[in-house]
């Protein structure tokens, strides 16, 4: 998108424009860094930083063990009912009361294994998925906590499979989807027995097979992420409705956690490794919590060495639920600490529903399910950092204009920019030791030209030192080149963040004085040679703009997310030298962000913008114009007066390009779909009508791009339908409103004799109109009404009949209704007075109208005129009977409820 001036713009809102996808790094180096910064709800917060009270990390054998020992799947239903697999794996007990009592299926039978023991459970909905195994075979098997059909039945049978050698880890999505890690990757099961319980009848005809949705295997996905050293393999899993985590024990090396995101199919694998260096525990459980985090459980700390070793599962703590962000660099911890008030063992209770309980302790020392909640005030680290490295411009000597930053910055935080503008890629070694060299042997022929001794002996070593760097370049490969410029991103945000304000040039000197003031590591030479080539400038302060976006019309990324914040400018440019245009094919940017711990600034995306559209060499004489080209070996502490002119120009321009922006976007108003919302009325006031404030936004904006075509229409069947449509957001188009001419009801080839067939009865569908002809109304079976009925129907055809008799007929139906508009489907209460009020305005006056709602769903052979008014919606939720009110098998349905004990 360009503005009026040409000038277009980059954009970085996203979390991959910062840190785009990892490259292959023997192709190409990789592209931004992320220092204590962290992605949450569209928006780059500092990461945040507390004085988390994690269990001691263990040694991994030692931790995995008492793990383990110390484990057992626990489920929650719906009423707070409590299960577990039992200590030898035998069978599904859950607690009443003070005791544990075996969880029995519809037969009264206790649940047991098909094969071997129970290895992993869990509750999706009201289906209870359970993995046996005896370490050869393995099945999975499904019980249903509303008792309709028993475990490992012919309704209902096992699946068998091959589980992972690792371990077993099973998830169970409330859509019905199961998750499980078998031999090859993630294994997805879907279907299962039918809903309700079948009982087939004997004697008589059936299908091949009475469930046609039965449990099965619909897919392997298989990942890299899934990979596991021999002596590791799957400890847990989640699934929420948009991802699926797996935790993954990796032998000797770090856990890891896989998320695969359920819509695209994408996974995303880490290191179970803190990026601030916090230490991480053996972590042996994972879910995911409601706002987007992943929550960790881990063991409690061991037991002191001396003194008695409590016995059994007592409680451990207070700790705290490891709960984090998880990006390809590992684990940042959220900014808020997730206490846990007592531990009963280190798993998570599989639940009825978004939210995630541990497992706390009763007073009587059972397991309680606990919700995991944050503390209410956060801590976040109080500095943070995001590159982005080489932005391509245009042209070469490309002129980079002006940075606009959508922000909210809290009282007692910051936003600083830093930038830098080169001809050649940061992190291109070999071009940049180039580059070095050939400005070390221009310095020493300037220096040999004045004759300086000091000078140039000064200069052949620069100059020795730069061909060696640049042979030291020349012999690394891709790949080592590559991760040399990843290790130089990391440095140069380092020594950024530890930059005081005093400084406001980075180059190569000023960050090695910087590097060494603050116990960092030297700059490599590779580094140094990038700052050499061209350094960082710390830009102005960034100033606030009183529009919410300087695009267009646009109400700001804050708005539409329904948050504060803010937009804020600042000019592009050096800062020293007499020309201080910051030039280059290819642009550099790092934003450092600071708080005081407590707030957090929260930056939603930058805009770079190029290249500077400069109104002194548009619109001044030659005489005014810059003579000097921008050149960063100058540093000159005072800028020339044609730099400062075009600078202090630069503030007009930065007011008046949005007027004319929008000045030159005006059409914008005109479009329906473009126009801001509190121009919509404005705008239908031109075609002589007012829109329903009551209306949505959407259907405000449908309701203006239609109304040309509504008054095309307007009066006719499709003008009524349009409108109607345009009213009920789409309910026409949905089936859910039917518009019928009277006269297609009239069907004199279908009767049912004896049966009345208008009215509201049983038999026509509980009032929807009859298509049916009505003996002694629309249908006559005597020759004396014939002709009377003919008349009606075809009146040039009837000259033989009674005059008196055929206009009699035919006031009887004059008054009759000439439009009906059939409701059907769940929310027809809600639409009759809609629909009254549309078909008031849009009818002729000369037509009256009927509106009948149905109150039964689609009845083959019945109700319905097919391609008419048929509507098939989805079943309705069953609702709690009500006593004379409610209709068993209608609207309401005995079962029973969703609970571990029946």
């Amino acid at each position: 998108m360009r503005d009026v001036n040409g000038s277009s713009f980059v954009l970085l809102a996203g979390q991959g424009d910062w840190a785009p996808t990892p490259v292959d790094a023997t192709v190409e180096p990789p592209l931004g860094v992320i220092v204590n910064m962290t992605w949450t709800a569209s928006t780059w917060t500092l990461a945040g930083k507390q004085s988390w009270r994690l269990p001691v990390a263990r040694p991994r054998a030692d931790a995995k063990a008492a793990a383990l020992a110390s484990t057992s799947f626990v489920v929650v239903d719906g009423f707070n009912g409590i299960a577990r697999i039992n200590t030898g794996g035998t069978g599904v007990e859950s607690l009443d009361g003070a005791s544990w009592t075996p969880v029995v299926d519809q037969n009264g039978a206790s649940l047991a294994p098909k094969v071997g023991t129970f290895k992993a459970m869990s509750l999706g909905g009201s289906r209870l998925a359970l993995v046996a195994s005896n370490g050869s075979k393995a099945f999975l098997e499904l019980f249903d906590l509303r008792g309709r059909w028993p475990l490992d039945s012919p309704e209902n049978p096992s699946i068998p499979l091959t589980l992972d050698p690792g371990g077993a880890a099973v998830a169970a999505a409330a859509d019905g989807q199961i998750f499980l890690i078998v031999q090859g990757g993630l294994a997805i099961f879907e279907g299962g027995p039918i809903d309700e319980l079948f009982a087939p009848p004997t004697g008589v005809f059936l299908p091949v097979s009475a469930n046609p949705n039965p449990l099965r295997q619909t897919k392997v996905l298989n990942s890299s992420a899934l990979a596991h050293g021999a002596e590791g393999g799957p400890l847990a899993m989640a699934v929420d409705s948009e991802q699926v985590a797996i935790l993954m024990d990796q032998g000797t090396g770090a856990q890891t956690i896989a998320l695969l995101d359920r819509a695209s199919g994408a996974w995303t694998s880490a290191p179970v490794v803190a990026t601030d260096g916090t230490p991480l525990p053996y972590m042996t459980d994972i879910a995911l919590t409601r706002d987007g985090y992943v929550a960790l459980m881990a063991p409690p700390s061991p037991p002191p060495a001396s003194g008695p070793a409590p016995s059994g599962p007592a409680p451990n703590g207070p700790l705290d639920c490891a709960v984090v962000t998880v990006s390809s660099q590992g684990l940042t911890l959220a900014p808020r600490r997730y206490p846990m008030l007592a531990q009963y063992a280190p798993r998570f209770a599989s639940v009825f529903g978004p939210d995630v309980y541990y497992l706390g302790v009763s007073p009587a020392g059972e397991p309680a399910p606990t919700r995991l909640l944050p503390l209410p005030y956060p801590g976040y680290l109080t500095r943070g950092a995001l590159a982005r490295f080489a932005i391509a411009g245009n042209d070469p000597d490309q002129v980079w204009h002006r940075v606009y930053a959508e922000a909210y910055l809290p009282q007692g935080t910051a936003l600083t920019i830093w930038a830098r503008a080169a001809e050649i890629r940061f992190g291109d070694l070999v071009d940049q030791a180039v580059q070095v060299a050939e400005q070390a042997a221009s310095t020493l022929s300037q220096a040999a030209l004045a004759g300086n001794a000091t000078a140039i002996a000064a200069s052949q070593t620069a100059l020795a030192n730069a061909q060696t760097d640049l042979q030291a370049a020349k012999s690394l490969s891709v790949a080592d080149q590559n991760t040399q410029a990843a290790t130089d991103q990391a440095a140069l945000a380092a020594v950024l963040l530890a930059a005081t304000p005093e400084v406001t040039l980075l180059n190569a000197g000023n960050a090695a004085t910087v590097a060494k003031n603050n116990n960092l590591p030297p700059l490599s030479a590779t580094l140094t040679a990038a700052l050499t080539v061209a350094p960082f400038h710390r830009q102005p302060p960034l100033a606030p703009v009183s529009q919410p976006s300087e695009l267009p019309f646009h109400p700001g990324l804050a708005a539409l997310a329904g948050a504060p914040g803010a937009l804020y400018e600042v000019l592009l440019q050096r800062g020293v030298g007499a020309n201080r245009r910051l030039t280059g094919a290819f642009l550099d940017i790092v934003a450092i962000a600071a708080g005081d711990g407590r707030h957090s600034p929260c930056l939603r995306a930058i805009r770079v913008y190029s290249s500077r559209f400069s109104y002194q060499d548009e619109y001044l004489p030659t005489y005014f114009h810059q003579t000097q080209i921008s050149d960063e070996s100058d540093v000159a502490a005072t800028a020339s007066p044609p730099d400062f002119r075009e600078r202090l120009l630069a503030n007009f321009e930065g007011l008046l390009t949005p007027i004319e922006d929008r000045v030159a976007a005006a059409e914008y108003l005109l479009d329906p779909n473009a126009a801001p919302a509190s121009t919509l009325p404005w705008l239908c006031s031109y075609f002589g009508r007012s829109l329903d404030p009551a209306w949505p936004e959407a259907r405000s904006r449908r309701a203006l791009a239609m109304m040309g075509r509504q008054f095309r229409q307007r009066g006719t069947y499709r003008g009524v339908c349009l409108a109607l449509d345009i009213a009920t957001d789409g309910a026409v188009a949905r089936g859910e409103i039917v518009v019928l001419e009277t006269f297609r009801l009239r069907r004199s080839d279908a009767t049912v004799l004896g049966i009345p067939m208008s009215g509201r009865n049983s038999l026509t569908g509980y009032g929807v109109p009859s298509g049916n002809s009505i003996v002694g109304d629309t249908l006559t079976l005597s020759a004396e009404r014939s002709i009377d009925l003919l008349a009606l129907l075809s009146p040039l055809a009837a000259s033989t009949a009674d005059p008196a008799a055929a206009s009699q007929l035919l006031d009887e139906y004059a008054d009759r209704f000439q439009v009906t508009v059939l409701l059907q489907g769940p929310t027809t209460a809600a639409l009759r007075p809609i629909v009254g009020n549309v078909l008031q305005a849009e009818l002729p006056a000369q037509l009256g109208f009927d509106i009948v709602a149905t109150d039964q769903r689609f009845i083959l052979g019945l109700s319905p005129l097919l391609d008419v008014d048929t509507f098939l919606d989805p079943p309705a939720t069953p609702q709690p009977l009500t006593l004379d009110q409610s209709v068993v098998g209608r609207d309401a349905i005995v079962r029973n409820p969703a609970a571990l004990r029946q």
